[in-house]
């Protein structure tokens, strides 16, 4: 099995089981080279660091969670030792959406429809096809 593939189904199942989520403050930087991730705990203590170079980035999906939720990126580097995961309202997560898309790391096209979704899909580059989980 694809351990990428094993920790979205596991983050879904949390997701849609009301899964009582750790309480996090991310923040996503960047620069040039690199990209910067930072989440702390409703204290304030930091809980989770990790940098990864724009080059290493391997795969992308955006999870559409309606309008009632914050839409979330995955992101696998080429380490692949684990998958990111990235709220869209986290400090930067929105300019980090929009760098994937400028830096050719997520198709304009699929950008644009997955921005506008409602739906509830993954949208994912490259795509998941084949792997037991649906797509745009």
């Amino acid at each position: 099995m694809d351990p990428f593939l094993d920790a979205l189904r596991a983050m879904t199942r949390d997701l849609e089981g009301n899964a009582s989520p750790r309480i996090l403050r991310t923040h996503v930087s960047f620069d040039d080279q690199c990209v910067s991730l930072h989440n702390r705990n409703a204290r304030g203590v930091p809980v989770l660091q990790v940098q990864f170079a724009w080059a290493s980035i391997r795969r992308v999906c955006f999870k559409d969670n309606g309008p009632m939720a914050s839409d979330v990126l995955y992101v696998v580097t080429a380490s692949g030792d684990r998958t990111l995961v990235i709220p869209l309202e986290a400090a930067g997560g929105g300019e980090f959406w929009r760098q994937l898309r400028a830096r050719g790391l997520f198709p304009p096209e699929l950008h644009e429809r997955a921005t506008l979704s409602m739906d509830g899909r993954f949208y994912c580059w490259p795509p998941l096809a084949g792997n037991g989980l649906q797509d745009a």
